[in-house]
């Protein structure tokens, strides 16, 4: 999967959430940063089981976790893409269910 010339920063946010995570308040905080130039192999994870939810215009990180925390039975994984080459810089916003059948089959 080749990126986008302009793509300055890839940024992976990834949470699992177990049973003990509630969805309010402490949503955002189960999220951990991901790694600079990290990538969702999206062929490979959807063959698995794994689905693309939804890709919500928005203009920050925060605002994309803030919208997988929305789907409080749905999204696992958000994917945020940041490219600041554009001038106003653009935010993507991808979000996966990344667990099927209690396993989780993304592939990075």
């Amino acid at each position: 999967m080749s990126l986008p010339a302009g793509l300055r920063l890839l940024l992976l946010l990834i949470s699992i959430l177990t049973p003990h995570v509630t969805r309010g308040e402490d949503c955002a905080e189960s999220f951990e940063d991901g790694r600079r130039g990290f990538v969702v192999d999206t062929e490979t994870s959807v063959g698995r089981g794994a689905a693309l939810i939804a890709s919500p215009p928005v203009d920050t990180a925060a605002e994309c976790v803030e919208a997988c925390c929305a789907l409080p039975s749905q999204c696992n994984v958000v994917l945020v893409e940041e490219d600041d080459s554009t001038s106003p810089s653009t935010t993507t916003c991808s979000l996966f269910n990344c667990v099927y059948k209690q396993e989780f089959v993304c592939r990075f």
